[in-house]
């Protein structure tokens, strides 16, 4: 999710916990245990120059390290003394406003290790985009209305209305994933491995992402507000498998090819524009093409190295309805 949604989920869910003992002060708190979590983007490990990619939402987003980042959060502001009268209030404050961060993270579509270390799945919930204003809104009214109110029915209503704007998510999605369902039968496509993934700032439009066989088939879905939703058909592409690029390979790279691929849930192909550049097919400029965001050079005798196409710098980019959630955040 976006920083600015992150940081009001925070410092709300750190009021609300902490507010009637530690008054507005508790939302500096707060704004910090939000922001912790995604310190992970500064992390590098050995010679791998796409780490970055792999150790964000990684182990700072962990359910078991929640209590420790809630603990790291607060410790600052231990050291005041009105503070340390109520450091249990203050701790779980910290708590509140960083697990808001995990949540958040869970309900889009670019995983969060959640569960590590005893798995290594990338969680995701594919409910949001990471930009979605609608629900920034939401969040900054239900921070408004937790501070500036003591009326506790007004911060009920306010909590009702994000929670169904994520539970409205929910229903698109579950939509989307039997239009898709429905598409990939009449395709003939039995076996499948497929996802719906929100398109930036546009509940109404989704991306639908199969594995099938050997292929990738990416569609776009257009679910209104009323009324059935449609299908648009799009693209496919062969689906690249990383053991058969093994034999190619040294071991080093091949280690981060395997990497790439469980980053990308598998969704992998080749950039079409560029066969030299493996990609992460789940995000797209458009919701029915492969236009993908990102992607990794797999050049000889060099090392893999990350590519980044931006949101228009691709040779097949070209007018979109929707550009799909653009992942980190």
């Amino acid at each position: 999710m976006d920083p600015v949604s992150h940081s009001l989920a925070a410092m709300g869910a750190a009021h609300l916990v902490g507010g009637q003992t530690l008054g507005r002060r508790v939302l500096w708190v707060g704004l910090l245990a939000g922001f912790l979590p995604d310190i992970d983007v500064l992390f590098r490990w050995g010679g791998d120059g796409l780490s970055h990619l792999y150790l964000h939402r990684h182990f700072t987003h962990s359910l078991l390290l929640m209590p420790v980042g809630a603990t790291l959060a607060a410790a600052p502001f231990l050291r005041g003394a009105a503070w340390q009268e109520h450091r249990g209030v203050l701790w779980l404050s910290a708590l509140a406003a960083y697990a808001s961060h995990l949540f958040l993270d869970l309900l889009t579509s670019y995983g969060t290790l959640v569960y590590w270390p005893f798995s290594s799945q990338r969680v995701a919930w594919d409910i949001l985009a990471i930009v979605d204003l609608p629900f920034t809104l939401l969040l900054l009214g239900l921070l408004l209305t937790s501070v500036f109110s003591p009326s506790r029915p007004a911060v009920g209503v306010a909590l009702l209305l994000v929670a169904l704007w994520i539970g409205f998510g929910i229903v698109q999605r579950e939509r989307g994933l039997a239009l898709q369902a429905a598409l990939a039968a009449r395709r003939g496509h039995g076996e499948r491995y497929g996802r719906v993934i929100p398109t930036l700032g546009n509940p109404f439009v989704w991306r639908s992402i199969y594995r099938a066989g050997d292929r990738l088939y990416a569609d776009a879905i257009r679910l209104p507000l009323w009324g059935t939703g449609q299908i648009e058909p799009g693209e496919s592409l062969p689906l690249v498998v990383p053991p058969t690029l093994a034999a190619d390979l040294p071991a080093p790279e091949r280690a981060q090819v395997e990497r790439f691929a469980w980053f990308a849930d598998g969704f992998l192909a080749w950039a079409p524009h560029d066969p030299q550049i493996l990609c992460d097919m789940r995000y797209s400029r458009t919701p029915g093409a492969f236009q993908p965001l990102w992607g990794i050079r797999l050049a000889k005798g060099e090392s893999p190295r990350l590519v980044r196409f931006g949101l228009r710098s691709s040779p097949a980019a070209g007018s979109a309805p929707g550009t799909t959630d653009p992942g980190p955040g």
